[in-house]
C-alpha cells in the first residue's frame, strides 16, 4: 500500500509528456474540492467523497486497472491534500486507501509511458514508512481511534437516515432577525407560510453589523442543508417555488407551498374558446366525458373541462368551476375583447408549453433571433423572459397539472405503480414513480440474450459486430454501400449493436443479411477499392464457400432468434395484458419446435448440440418466468381470457410444449380416466389456488378477514367486493370458477372484435353469478405486466437533460416531464382493443 508522501512527490514531478494546465482551466480542480450536501445526506461522508473522486478522476478501466491522468499542475497535485484530509479523519479506511493506491499507480503509469524512472524521494509504501518513521509517527487521538474502529468498511458508517426532514432549523452561519409586526390597518398581508419556510437574517461571514442592510438576507429555514438564501425583502414566488421541493422542510409545508404555487391567478387563456361544439373526451379510466370545447394547446384539438381550484373563492372548499364561453357569435374575438393582458397570458402559456414539450432550453426566449421572429408574427406580444419561464410559469403549470392528475387518479381504480432509478448529468440520483391507469397501457419487454452465446453462432456474431462497427466509422464505405442498397431496392440500412444486447444483435444480423447483395456489389467493384479489414472474403465470388457459410450462419441465427424478436415487438403493444405473455411464449415455443423437428430441422441444418442448447435455454427461461415465479398470474390470466379458455394446450396437462413429457407407468388393472379431463381439473385447481390467494389479499390477509368492520374497509380496498363477507366470497369464487371452466351462464358470451378482455369482464361482472370472479379478473387485466412505462420515462428524462442543459435541478426536470406528459395524454387517452396477434409473430 502506497503513502501520501509518495503520491505527493509523484504528482509534483509528473513528466512533461502531460500538458501543464492552469488551476482555473484544470479538469480535476482538486484545489477547489468540495462535497455535495445531498450526497453527504444520502450516502454519508465517505460515500460523497467517493462520488466526487469518481466524477473527477473517471472510471478505473485504463492501463493497470486504474484511471488515466491527463494533465499536470496544481489542479491534480491537490489530490494528495484531499486524500490526506479524509485519511486523517478516517485512518485505515479501505476505500480511501484504494483510491490512494490507484492514484499512485496512475502516476507511475505516466512515468512508465514517458520512459522516465519513478522518483525515490519518498517512501513507496506504508511498510517502508513504518520502518523509517516509526519513532516520529504521531499516535492517533482518542477521536481517531474511535472512528478508526468503525472505518474498515465505509458502508457500515454511512447508513441512510430514515428521513431528510430536519428536527432543528438553526443555521450557525446566519443570525436570525425577529420578524417585524404588520400593524397596517389594511392591505395584503404576508402569506403565513412564508414566515415558516423562510427567515430574515444576517450573513455572519460578511459581518454582524445590524445597521448594514447589505448583509441582510432571507434564508430557507433548512438552509443548513439546502444552502439557499435570497435577497431581502422576501420574493414570494421564488421562496414558494423552492419550498415546494426542498426535501429538508416539513412535508405539510411543502404541500401547502405546492397549493399556493398552483393557485396563482389563472391565465385568461383558459377562458378562450376555440369551438362552440361539445365533444366526448376519454378520461384516465377510459370512460367518456363531455368536453367544453376549449382548445388543447398541445395538439390544437378540443380538450376536456379543467377542474381547478379558484383562489378567488371563499374558504377552502375548492369548489369546481368550468371555463366560460365567449360571447355568442364571436368565437375569434378573444384578443380584441380581452386586450393586451389576454394576449400576454395566452402567449406566455403557449410559449411555455412549446419549450417544455419540444425540450427547448428556456434561454431561447432571450435570444434576439427568437424575439425578432415573434415581432414578425405578432408585434404586440412581448414574450416572457427565461427567468420568468423558469421561476414562475413552469412551476405554476407543473403544480396545476399535478393537482389535476391527483383529482383524476382519485376516481380511478386498479392503478399500476412502478419504480425506476437513474441519474442526471449534474450529477444527481433520481427515482421515478410512475402510475399507469388501466386504459394507458404501456409496452412489455422480453429479453433473451443467451442465444448470442451459442458456440455455433460465435464466429458469425463476431463478424457482424466488426462489419457493422467498421461501416459506421468509414464514411467512404458507408456512402457507397447506401448507394448500392438504394439501387438494389433494399429497404433498411445497417443497424447498430447497442446496450440492449439481444434485440440489437438480431437487428444487426438481419440488416447485414438483407444487405448482402449490396456488400457483394461494392466489394466486386474494383474501382472503389473498398477493403473491410479481414471481411472482404465473406462477400467475394472467389471465396464462395466462406461466403455461403457466413450466409447460412446468418440464416440459422435469424431463424432461432426471430421468434423472440418478433414477440418483443408485438408485446410492446399498448394493449398487452398478462394473458398475452403466456400466449406469445406459446408462439415462440411452437416455432422452435417446428425448427427442431421434421422438415423444419432438415431445412435449417442446425447441429444436434445447437438444437439441444436452444431447447435448454428456452425451457430455462420458460421455467423461470412461468413455473418458478412467486405467482401463477400468467397461466391464470391465460385461462381467464375468454379467447383461450378452451385452448388445446390447456387440455394436455403440459403448459410448456417444448418440454419433454413425463412417462407414466400404470398397473394393467388400473382404471384409465380421460387424460384431458384430468389435465383440465389440474389446471382449474392451479388457477383456483392463485385466485384464492388473490382474494385473501383483497380482504387484507388472514388477520383482517375476521374483523367486524371488514365490509366498511372493503369500500376503500375494493368496492366491487364491499357487500360480500370473506367466507361467502370464497364459496362463490369456487362455484363461479367451475361455471367459467365448463362454460355455463353467465360466462358463455364471446369476446366481440372491438371489445377488450378487461371490457368483457367489466360487463360480465355485473351479473350476480360472476361478481367475485369478475372482480378478481378486472384486477388481473387492469395490471400492466411490465415496467416499460418507467423505461420510457427515463428516456424522456435523458432527452430533456441533454448536454446543453446539464445544470438542471431534479425539480426542473420533474416539472418539464410532468407538463409535457400531461398535455400529450389529455387527447391521446384511448382504450385500445386487445387483439390476439399471436399469429402475427410468424
Amino acid at each position: 500500500m502506497h503513502t501520501i508522501a509518495y503520491l505527493r512527490v509523484l504528482l509534483a514531478a509528473l513528466p512533461n509528456s502531460l500538458p501543464l494546465v492552469q488551476p482555473t482551466q484544470s479538469k480535476y480542480k482538486f484545489h477547489e474540492f468540495g462535497l455535495d450536501e445531498d450526497d453527504v445526506e444520502d450516502m454519508g461522508l465517505l460515500g460523497a467523497v467517493n462520488r466526487q473522486l469518481e466524477v473527477r478522476l473517471g472510471p478505473r478501466t485504463c492501463k493497470n486497472d486504474t484511471f488515466e491522468l491527463k494533465e499536470r499542475g496544481t489542479g491534480v497535485e491537490a489530490l494528495a491534500d484531499v486524500l490526506t484530509r479524509y485519511l486523517e479523519e478516517f485512518p485505515n479506511n479501505e476505500l480511501l486507501l484504494k483510491w490512494l493506491d490507484d492514484a499512485c499507480r496512475a502516476a507511475e503509469t505516466v512515468y512508465s509511458d514517458a520512459g522516465q524512472s519513478v522518483t525515490e524521494e519518498a517512501p513507496r509504501s506504508i511498510e517502508a514508512k513504518g520502518k523509517t518513521n516509526a519513532k516520529t509517527r504521531k499516535k492517533p487521538t482518542a477521536r481517531q481511534k474511535k472512528k478508526g474502529a468503525h472505518s474498515t468498511s465505509w458502508k457500515a458508517t454511512n447508513k441512510r437516515p430514515d428521513t431528510k426532514i430536519l428536527t432543528s432549523y438553526h443555521d450557525h452561519r446566519y443570525r436570525d432577525v425577529e420578524e417585524l409586526k404588520d400593524d397596517r390597518p389594511g392591505g395584503s398581508r404576508v402569506e403565513p407560510l412564508l414566515l415558516l419556510v423562510s427567515k430574515p437574517c444576517f450573513d455572519l461571514s460578511k459581518g454582524d453589523d445590524p445597521d448594514c442592510q447589505d448583509h441582510k438576507r432571507v434564508r430557507c429555514a433548512a438552509s443548513r442543508k439546502c444552502n439557499t438564501t435570497w435577497k431581502f425583502p422576501r420574493a414570494k414566488q421564488r421562496i414558494l417555488v423552492h419550498a415546494r421541493s426542498c426535501g429538508w422542510l416539513d412535508i405539510a409545508w411543502r404541500n401547502k407551498a405546492r397549493e399556493l404555487v398552483a393557485c396563482q391567478p389563472e391565465p385568461e387563456v383558459s377562458k378562450l374558446v376555440a369551438t362552440s361544439s361539445r365533444r366526448k373526451h376519454t378520461s384516465l379510466d377510459g370512460n367518456a366525458s363531455d368536453s367544453d370545447g376549449t382548445l388543447d394547446v398541445a395538439s390544437g384539438s378540443p380538450r376536456p373541462k379543467q377542474v381547478r381550484l379558484d383562489p378567488s373563492q371563499d374558504g377552502e372548499s375548492g369548489e369546481a368551476r368550468t371555463t366560460p364561453r365567449p360571447p355568442a357569435g364571436k368565437p375569434l374575438t378573444g384578443f380584441v375583447e380581452h386586450g393586451a393582458k389576454v394576449l400576454k397570458e395566452k402567449g406566455d402559456l403557449a410559449l411555455t408549453l412549446f419549450l417544455v414539450g419540444c425540450g427547448v432550453p428556456p434561454s431561447v426566449a432571450d435570444s434576439g433571433f427568437f424575439k425578432n421572429f415573434i415581432s414578425v408574427i405578432q408585434p404586440k406580444y412581448n414574450p416572457a423572459s427565461s427567468t420568468t419561464i423558469r421561476d414562475t410559469l413552469v412551476p405554476r403549470e407543473a403544480e396545476r397539472v399535478h393537482m389535476d392528475l391527483i383529482t383524476q387518479l382519485r376516481s380511478t381504480r386498479n392503478l399500476t405503480l412502478s419504480f425506476d432509478g437513474g441519474k442526471l448529468r449534474r450529477p444527481r440520483g433520481i427515482y421515478t414513480v410512475t402510475i399507469t391507469t388501466p386504459s394507458l397501457r404501456k409496452s412489455y419487454l422480453l429479453d433473451l440474450n443467451d442465444t448470442s452465446r451459442l458456440d455455433e453462432f460465435q464466429e458469425m456474431i463476431q463478424n457482424v459486430k466488426e462489419i457493422v462497427t467498421y461501416m459506421h466509422h468509414s464514411t467512404y464505405t458507408m456512402e457507397h454501400y447506401e448507394d448500392a442498397r438504394k439501387s438494389l431496392k433494399i429497404r433498411t440500412g445497417l443497424a447498430r449493436i447497442g446496450t440492449t444486447r439481444f434485440w440489437t444483435y438480431v437487428s444487426a444480423a438481419e440488416s447485414v443479411y438483407n444487405g448482402l447483395p449490396a456488400f457483394r456489389a461494392i466489394i466486386a467493384n474494383e474501382e472503389l477499392k473498398i477493403e473491410i479489414p479481414g471481411k472482404n472474403e465473406l462477400f467475394e465470388k472467389q471465396s464462395i464457400s466462406t461466403g455461403m457459410k457466413f450466409e447460412v450462419a446468418l440464416l440459422q441465427y435469424l431463424a432461432v432468434t426471430t421468434p423472440f424478436a418478433r414477440a418483443i415487438k408485438c408485446l410492446e403493444s399498448s394493449a398487452t395484458t398478462a394473458s398475452d405473455v403466456y400466449a406469445f411464449w406459446l408462439a415462440i415455443m411452437s416455432r422452435l419446435e417446428f425448427l427442431m423437428t421434421g422438415s423444419g430441422a432438415k431445412k435449417l441444418g442446425l447441429s444436434t448440440q445447437t438444437m439441444e442448447d436452444v431447447r435448454a435455454i428456452a425451457n430455462q427461461r420458460f421455467k423461470e418466468l412461468l413455473e418458478d415465479g412467486p405467482e401463477d398470474i400468467y397461466i391464470a390470466a391465460f385461462f381467464l381470457d375468454p379467447r383461450y379458455r378452451d385452448a388445446p394446450i390447456l387440455q394436455t396437462g403440459n403448459v410448456n410444449p417444448l418440454a419433454i413429457p413425463p412417462v407414466h407407468i400404470r398397473r394393467a388393472a388400473a382404471t384409465v380416466s380421460d387424460p384431458q379431463e384430468i389435465a383440465r381439473e389440474k389446471l382449474v385447481a392451479r388457477v383456483g389456488r392463485f385466485l384464492r390467494g388473490l382474494l385473501l389479499r383483497e380482504y387484507g390477509g388472514k388477520d383482517m378477514v375476521d374483523r367486524g368492520d371488514i365490509l366498511s374497509l372493503m369500500e376503500l380496498r375494493n368496492p366491487l367486493l364491499a357487500s360480500i363477507p370473506p367466507v361467502v366470497a370464497y364459496e362463490r369464487l369456487k362455484s363461479e370458477l367451475e361455471a367459467y371452466a365448463k362454460p355455463s351462464a353467465p360466462f358463455i358470451k364471446t369476446l366481440k372484435p372491438d371489445q377488450t378482455v378487461l371490457g368483457w369482464w367489466r360487463k360480465t361482472q355485473l351479473d350476480e353469478d360472476a361478481h367475485v370472479l369478475g372482480a378478481l379478473a378486472i384486477k388481473i387485466f387492469s395490471a400492466v405486466p411490465n415496467s416499460m412505462a418507467d423505461e420510457r420515462m427515463m428516456s424522456i428524462v435523458t432527452w430533456l437533460n441533454s448536454a446543453r442543459r446539464s445544470g438542471q435541478h431534479v425539480q426542473t426536470v420533474s416539472d418539464h416531464v410532468g407538463i409535457r406528459q400531461y398535455y400529450q395524454n389529455q387527447v391521446c387517452i384511448h382504450s385500445l382493443p386487445v387483439s390476439s396477434a399471436v399469429g402475427a409473430v410468424f
